[in-house]
């Protein structure tokens, strides 16, 4: 009796583990649909979603979609009718929070805008693309580069009779991914075209300093005091978090300018993947790095100098006001500690100038060149102290 109950649990527990697998490697039992009737028939819409960095406006761009007729279940694809191409918009007022890479848009229903109507019930198919003619663009009106989506989606409009007999409507609609944003092969399963399910991602990267017409981040250094060093080099390190639509294969450029502006040393390239990086400066010599990404933040640090007294100024995407930062004699100095976050390298201008403060006067002790003087006092007042101690002894005696 024992076994036979064990039996039927094992049989029970072995088709309940046959379903589950069922469930889980069959992509058409978890289909998502958007689904309707006569009065609310199902709708469709195209998600468009844009990543860009932080300090980059938002470009002025329509993007459009194609809707090409695939397949027909009750005849051939002429029976299929025409859908209207579908716009998403965005321009420069449009907005995205702080720290979120994207703005996502909806286009309207897609079946809105239809000037032909169904030709009988059945199940409708289309091909979905996003329209452009290269994969990367460069939008000369944003000095910016689009990278486009290749994504391609199957579209399942389902069309049925009113069961009142008030005529035709779209009972459902569905969608499948079949090709990904960067050109591959797509298994999705089946999804709903009026909850984000027709998405196409789009890239869009900017140079930092563009709408200047200037470098990236000029890094300058300065000494002031008539004591301090023109020669001397002070100690930086540099710590970069590259924005997300960074491409991570990109390298960067930067270079060492004297004073005057000529060329000290072509560092070469900076590779997307390297987040630290140390340098020198003399007084007027200029860091120069021309095409970091907008989007790119930054945290510079200066070394302990003896007995100067750091500060730095920090112009952050032309914005005001200047974000400005005074350690003490001595010390190193960090834009973070003094911010509390890492500085941007936005679309307009950047710059970071550190100045290092060395006293008009003596720090301690005394300067070496007066110390004979000092001497001959010195010795000066000894030989009158002794003078006056010998005389007064002969007094005495």
């Amino acid at each position: 009796m024992k076994i036979k109950k064990l039996k039927k649990v094992w049989s029970l527990a072995l088709a309940g583990v046959m379903a589950l697998s069922l469930g889980l490697f069959n992509a058409d039992l978890s289909v998502q649909a958007n689904t309707g009737d006569y009065n609310t028939p199902a709708t469709a819409y195209v998600t468009k979603t844009l990543q860009y960095a932080d300090k980059i406006t938002t470009p002025n761009i329509d993007f459009k979609f194609t809707f090409t007729p695939a397949s027909y279940s009750g005849g051939t694809v002429s029976d299929v009718p025409a859908i209207p191409d579908a716009t998403v918009s965005y321009n420069s007022n449009d907005t995205k929070p702080l720290g979120q890479d994207y703005l996502t848009k909806n286009s309207v229903n897609i079946f809105d805008a239809m000037t032909t109507t169904w030709q009988a019930a059945g199940v409708y198919t289309y091909e979905v693309t996003e329209q452009y003619t290269n994969v990367t663009e460069y939008l000369a009106a944003d000095n910016g580069t689009m990278t486009f989506s290749q994504a391609k989606y199957t579209l399942y409009v389902t069309v049925a009779n009113d069961s009142s007999g008030r005529g035709l409507y779209i009972s459902k609609t569905e969608c499948k991914k079949t090709i990904d944003d960067d050109g591959s092969a797509a298994n999705d399963p089946k999804g709903d075209p009026a909850a984000g399910g027709l998405e196409f991602v789009n890239v869009f990267t900017k140079k930092g300093g563009i709408e200047k017409d200037a470098d990236a981040l000029v890094i300058t250094k300065t000494v002031s005091g008539d004591l301090g060093s023109h020669t001397k080099l002070f100690d930086f390190t540099i710590n970069f978090n590259f924005p997300s639509t960074a491409d991570s294969n990109d390298e960067y450029n930067w270079v060492l300018y004297d004073a005057d502006g000529t060329t000290v040393s072509d560092y070469g390239k900076l590779a997307a993947g390297v987040t630290s990086k140390t340098f020198s400066l003399a007084h007027n010599q200029k860091f120069v790095f021309t095409d970091l990404p907008a989007g790119t933040t930054y945290e510079l640090i200066e070394a302990a100098a003896t007995d100067y007294t750091p500060s730095f100024k920090v112009l952050e995407n032309s914005e005001s006001p200047v974000i400005e930062g005074t350690g003490t004699k001595s010390s190193g100095l960090s834009t973070y500690d003094s911010t509390s976050r890492y500085l941007f390298v936005g679309e307009n201008e950047n710059t970071a100038t550190f100045n290092n403060d060395y006293p008009d006067g003596p720090i301690t002790g005394i300067l070496v060149n007066n110390l004979p003087y000092i001497l001959l006092i010195a010795a000066a007042m000894l030989g009158l102290v002794a003078f006056v101690a010998v005389k007064r002894r002969r007094e005495m005696r």
